[in-house]
């Protein structure tokens, strides 16, 4: 009776430690508490590679077929919402424009797939937007803690632009952007 009272109390504290072992560790952490919050751009690079049009005249005026614009100013500040939605706002001067879409991890975590925000894309201001349709955009830093670094890359095909002096000039090109965001 003495043997099965040990067993018994041996397996009751192996139990009791497995216990307070499991209840002890806390869970990790969420991708989207991670990324749940206001992010605010704090400088933007889009290079840009113009693959057909006009290259003589694009050659004049660029400098050459690729060229890079940097942006200082903050102009996005993302706001993730919830695991599905996320509020976009996009400044432009003095005015705000605010895109409503939905959006996604994807890759094992590693990208955001962002639905619908649109490009407002010109040679000048290329970064007015994500990406039009169904975006996926790579985490540079998946690990973030609190910064944010977004890479996309997008083809524009037929797009008209007004020069000065010159009138229209159609062109196709290749868009990489890497943003960089710090939580509010």
């Amino acid at each position: 009776m003495k043997k099965n009272q040990i067993s018994f109390f041996c397996l009751l504290a192996l139990a009791c430690i497995a216990q307070a072992c499991s209840s002890s560790s806390e869970p990790a952490p969420s991708p989207f508490s991670k990324i749940k919050g206001k992010w605010t751009e704090t400088k933007t690079k889009t290079v840009v590679e113009v693959t057909k049009g006009l290259p003589p005249l694009l050659s004049v005026l660029l400098g050459g077929s690729t060229f890079t614009v940097d942006t200082i100013r903050p102009i996005r500040v993302l706001n993730f919402l919830t695991e599905k939605d996320v509020e976009v706002t996009l400044r432009q001067g003095t005015q705000d424009q605010v895109v409503k879409t939905t959006w996604k991890f994807v890759d094992n975590n590693q990208s955001i797939e962002f639905a619908n925000l649109g490009t407002g894309t010109t040679v000048g201001g290329v970064a007015t937007g994500i990406g039009a349709g169904t975006t996926v955009t790579k985490i540079a830093n998946p690990n973030y803690t609190t910064s944010l670094t977004l890479t996309t890359a997008q083809t524009i095909q037929n797009q008209d632009f007004q020069v000065p002096n010159f009138g229209n000039i159609t062109i196709d090109a290749k868009l990489g952007s890497t943003i960089d965001l710090k939580k509010e």
